[in-house]
Order: structure tokens, then sequence, then C-alpha cells
């Protein structure tokens, strides 16, 4: 990830409510903020502001859920980081969000403490330079809840 921008981070979830309480805990990094409630216009959105972070629930509306756009997006915008929401917590909705590509899976109640910590730790702040590489990867952790 090179920034000759402020980083974006796109904010997917149905509810209204979490999508607004997501997106507070992320933007008061500096970082530039989009949100949007169903799977196709996520994508839409990923793709054309090239985000550099996607905060992703599973369960979407649309033709495309969390996990179909999880995958679209390890296609097509490889160097984004995928952290995916869900009420599931079973060892096997984890390994499909793994399957799919994901990079991190949060439990909800999500506590947006951890969540916000993360993300500054994969984004520098504007003017810093990156600590996050595609080559330092983290494997998938699962955040419960």
């Amino acid at each position: 990830m090179k920034f000759n921008r402020s980083p974006e981070i796109l904010v997917v979830d149905d509810d209204p409510e979490m999508r607004m309480l997501v997106e507070m805990a992320v933007s008061s990094g500096g970082f530039e903020v989009l949100s949007c409630g169903d799977g196709d216009t996520a994508l839409e959105l990923a793709l054309t502001h090239r985000a550099d972070i996607v905060v992703l629930d599973v369960v979407l509306p649309g033709s495309l859920d969390g996990l179909a756009v999880c995958r679209r997006l390890k296609v097509e915008l490889p160097g984004c980081f995928v952290i995916m929401l869900s009420g599931r917590s079973l060892d096997s909705d984890l390994a499909d969000a793994e399957r799919a590509g994901a990079d991190a899976y949060f439990v909800k109640p999500v506590s947006l403490l951890e969540l916000g910590a993360l993300i500054e730790t994969i984004l520098p702040k504007p003017g810093e330079p990156p600590r996050f590489t595609k080559s330092a990867r983290l494997s998938l952790r699962h955040y419960a809840g």
C-alpha cells in the first residue's frame, strides 16, 4: 500500500446503526470513510475508490453477500485488507471467511476499540509511511465480541 492520498476505508453493514458506530470508530484516524448497506454497492464503491480497508458484514442484501464481495475484492483489488463482521461464531463460519480471503473476522457485538486498534496497525496516519505491506499480511484472526 502506497499512499499519496488519505487511506480509504469502506464500511458495509445493512444495519444503519452498526454502520454509523463503525464509521465513528474508524473516522477518528484521519482516514476517508465511505459506507453503504448492500453487497452490490460495496463492490462498486470499493473498486471505484480503491479502498484500502473494507469492514464488511457477512450477511447483506442484494445479489452479493459479504463472502462473495470478499472473494471478488481479493481478485479485483488484491491489496485491499478485508475485515469481516458477523453474528455467526461457529468454526465453519470462520473457515468460510478464510476461504473467501478475509484478513480478520469479528463476531458481533464488535469491540470498536479492538476494531480501531487493528485498523491503526494496518494503515498509517496521513503523512506517515505505511506500516503494513502485502508481504506482511496478517493471518486470519478471530475476534470474539
